[in-house]
């Protein structure tokens, strides 16, 4: 294959997809048993005649291809994925004989963009690019839903010799777009506080939160884990804890409500859940939640770590 050739598919799929063609519409089922929009285009350069065929199977998130070498010269097939800009790697590609046909699907549940309402979906080739649009709102916080940040670890340092006290909170990505959310922090001492995280890689995500309590006090407090401040979008996960010095600690979570507005941000506000004001007050045998509040329940496990007291909840999603 010569030169022009691979720069045409690194242009055409990989980069901006600038040789752009609308999807026809139409509900066909592909040869990889794909249901839903189907782009064809044909590449022709000499004896090289390779007819494609596009599906996108919106309902099964499944991007299928199929290149049938219709001319008279072996040639490559292939094709490259951009979901809501994001571009989906290590997709495959094949030399095929006059005659022969290039299959392939692949799956972008991960790089679906779950904060947004508005979704494209490019796959280019070397016959040109299919553009797929659709529309679809996703509970970002939802248990079993499409990947997205969600709280893994939440540990309440406290430093005896210097009297701090500091929240560091771990949060998970799963997905395979990159997501940096914004962490909000309230307890019944330290009001509203936000942090960004310090190691945003792809799926660990670390904060810090300074608290005003000290090393000796029992924390209670809520974290929001959200994109896109003062947008009504990206909801991902929510949780309230207690941790108690002596070792005894709860967390639970509630349904996410509406993400913080800028007047979260400029006022004071502080926690406020009354059952859990009896638990610190009164102790570690008093419940920390009312029923109405907790959405599945309350969940305690207790983990110490070097120099602090750590509260622990991971849970599997997708």
């Amino acid at each position: 294959m010569g030169t022009s050739k691979t720069a045409a598919l690194v242009l055409a799929g990989l980069v901006l997809f600038s040789a752009v063609a609308p999807a026809s519409g139409t509900n066909l089922r592909s040869e990889q048993n794909c249901q839903g929009e189907v782009w064809t285009g044909v590449e022709t350069l000499g004896e090289i005649e390779v007819q494609y065929t596009i599906t996108f199977d919106q309902s099964e998130r499944l991007v299928c291809v199929s290149a049938e070498n219709v001319g008279e010269k072996k040639t490559k097939a292939g094709y490259g994925i951009q979901v809501d800009d994001r571009t989906v790697r290590n997709l495959p590609s094949e030399r095929i004989a006059p005659g022969e046909t290039f299959s392939a699907q692949s799956n972008i549940t991960g790089w679906i963009d779950v904060t947004a309402e508005n979704h494209t979906v490019r796959a280019g080739t070397y016959a040109g690019t299919a553009v797929f649009n659709f529309t679809e709102r996703f509970d970002e916080s939802e248990e079993g839903g499409f990947p997205s940040p969600y709280i893994t670890d939440v540990e309440v340092l406290r430093n005896q010799s210097s009297g701090e006290t500091t929240l560091e909170v771990t949060a998970t990505n799963p997905a395979n777009r990159s997501y940096y959310p914004s962490l909000l922090v309230k307890t019944f001492e330290t009001p509203t506080s936000r942090d960004l995280p310090n190691r945003p890689d792809n799926h660990t995500l670390v904060y810090h939160v300074p608290l005003e309590e000290s090393p000796g006090e029992t924390v209670v407090g809520e974290l929001k884990l959200y994109e896109h401040w003062k947008r009504s979008d990206g909801k991902f996960d929510r949780e309230e804890f207690v941790a108690n010095p002596n070792g005894t600690d709860r967390s639970w979570e509630r349904a996410f409500e509406e993400v913080p507005n800028l007047s979260d941000m400029n006022e004071e506000v502080y926690y406020e859940n009354e059952s859990a004001k009896k638990y610190r007050d009164q102790g570690p045998d008093v419940k920390p939640i009312s029923e109405r509040a907790s959405r599945i329940g309350a969940v305690a496990t207790v983990v110490l770590v070097v120099g602090g007291l750590g509260l622990w909840r991971r849970r599997k999603r997708r």
